[in-house]
Protein backbone atom coordinates (compact mmCIF):
# COMPACT_ATOMS: atom_id res chain seq x y z
CA UNK A 1 0.00 0.00 0.00
CA UNK A 2 1.31 3.41 -1.20
CA UNK A 3 2.01 5.82 1.77
CA UNK A 4 2.92 8.66 -0.03
CA UNK A 5 0.61 11.75 0.93
CA UNK A 6 1.07 13.54 -2.24
CA UNK A 7 0.15 10.96 -4.28
CA UNK A 8 -2.46 9.63 -2.51
CA UNK A 9 -4.26 13.04 -2.50
CA UNK A 10 -3.92 13.60 -6.19
CA UNK A 11 -6.06 13.53 -9.20
CA UNK A 12 -5.45 10.07 -11.29
CA UNK A 13 -6.43 9.53 -14.87
CA UNK A 14 -7.54 5.60 -14.34
CA UNK A 15 -9.66 5.27 -17.71
CA UNK A 16 -11.25 7.37 -20.45
CA UNK A 17 -15.09 7.37 -19.87
CA UNK A 18 -16.14 6.87 -23.59
CA UNK A 19 -13.30 3.47 -23.34
CA UNK A 20 -16.34 1.91 -20.70
CA UNK A 21 -19.17 0.81 -22.73
CA UNK A 22 -22.47 1.26 -21.01
CA UNK A 23 -23.11 -1.80 -18.64
CA UNK A 24 -19.71 -2.76 -18.22
CA UNK A 25 -17.61 -3.55 -15.16
CA UNK A 26 -13.91 -3.41 -15.10
CA UNK A 27 -11.63 -3.85 -12.33
CA UNK A 28 -8.23 -2.05 -11.47
CA UNK A 29 -5.62 -1.35 -9.41
CA UNK A 30 -4.14 1.81 -8.46
CA UNK A 31 -1.50 2.72 -5.89
CA UNK A 32 -1.97 -0.63 -3.85
CA UNK A 33 -5.58 -0.40 -4.19
CA UNK A 34 -8.23 -2.27 -5.90
CA UNK A 35 -11.22 -0.36 -7.31
CA UNK A 36 -14.14 -1.31 -9.92
CA UNK A 37 -15.40 0.90 -11.98
CA UNK A 38 -18.80 0.44 -13.72
CA UNK A 39 -20.69 2.48 -16.54
CA UNK A 40 -24.38 2.97 -15.30
CA UNK A 41 -25.52 4.33 -18.95
CA UNK A 42 -25.12 7.82 -17.53
CA UNK A 43 -21.55 8.10 -16.31
CA UNK A 44 -18.76 6.12 -15.19
CA UNK A 45 -18.59 5.36 -11.88
CA UNK A 46 -15.25 4.15 -8.73
CA UNK A 47 -15.26 2.57 -6.28
CA UNK A 48 -13.37 -0.04 -3.42
CA UNK A 49 -13.59 -3.32 -4.83
CA UNK A 50 -15.02 -4.44 -1.90
CA UNK A 51 -18.10 -5.55 -0.74
CA UNK A 52 -18.65 -4.36 2.45
CA UNK A 53 -21.22 -6.96 3.89
CA UNK A 54 -19.47 -10.30 2.50
CA UNK A 55 -16.00 -8.77 1.55
CA UNK A 56 -16.30 -10.28 -2.07
CA UNK A 57 -14.92 -8.49 -5.32
CA UNK A 58 -17.74 -5.68 -6.41
CA UNK A 59 -16.43 -5.98 -9.64
CA UNK A 60 -17.34 -9.70 -10.05
CA UNK A 61 -20.95 -8.06 -10.31
CA UNK A 62 -22.86 -6.32 -13.26
CA UNK A 63 -24.45 -3.53 -14.20
CA UNK A 64 -28.49 -4.04 -13.53
CA UNK A 65 -30.02 -3.16 -17.14
CA UNK A 66 -33.33 -2.06 -15.16
CA UNK A 67 -31.82 0.28 -12.49
CA UNK A 68 -28.58 0.84 -13.68
CA UNK A 69 -27.06 -0.08 -10.52
CA UNK A 70 -24.05 -2.02 -9.52
CA UNK A 71 -25.18 -5.52 -8.11
CA UNK A 72 -23.26 -7.88 -6.83
CA UNK A 73 -25.14 -11.39 -5.84
CA UNK A 74 -25.05 -12.01 -2.25
CA UNK A 75 -24.23 -15.48 -2.01
CA UNK A 76 -21.95 -16.09 -5.26
CA UNK A 77 -18.95 -15.55 -3.57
Amino acid sequence: MVQDQILLNDWHVIARSQDLQPGTVQHLRLLGSDLVLWHNGDKVLAWQDLCPHRGARLSLGYVNKQTQVLFVPRFSL
